[in-house]
């Protein structure tokens, strides 16, 4: 399995568990569906990428623009919105324990796939940029 595949694995997981437990109890849809709404809106840049890959353009200026747009949009909604959504949790009595621990969940898995990320960013552009310099 892939360095990814078990945090996609918990991703998947913990999202799942959540719309079920929303649905059997009839409680918390909104914040649910917005946690899989933050959690999936980079999801079409990802597969762009994969499309640009197919078609031999992804090392062009098409594959590299898209790689910052994934990069600075998945950063954006996970760690400026959702950090804004997991505060507002945390600080209301209105959120369930366990759809509050499933957001502590999915942030966790978050920033193990910003890890990832960050180490293709970084190894792909910068540390590239630096050899180039030399």
């Amino acid at each position: 399995m892939r360095s990814e595949g078990m945090a996609m694995l918990a991703h998947h997981v913990v999202s799942l568990f959540g719309l079920f437990y929303s649905s059997y109890y009839q409680q918390y849809g909104a914040e649910v569906t917005a946690v899989c709404f933050g959690a999936e809106i980079t999801n079409p840049i990802l597969q762009t990428r994969w499309f640009l890959r197919e078609h031999n353009l992804y090392n062009h200026t098409m594959g590299i623009v898209n790689d910052y747009i994934f990069v600075f949009s998945f950063f954006f909604w996970r760690f400026v919105v959702g950090s804004y959504f997991l505060y507002r949790a945390t600080i209301t009595n209105e959120v369930g324990l366990v759809i509050y621990l499933g957001g502590i969940g999915l942030y966790i898995i978050s920033l193990i796939f910003l890890y990832h990320i960050l180490k293709f960013f970084v190894r792909k552009y910068i540390l590239k940029l630096t050899k180039k310099n030399e």
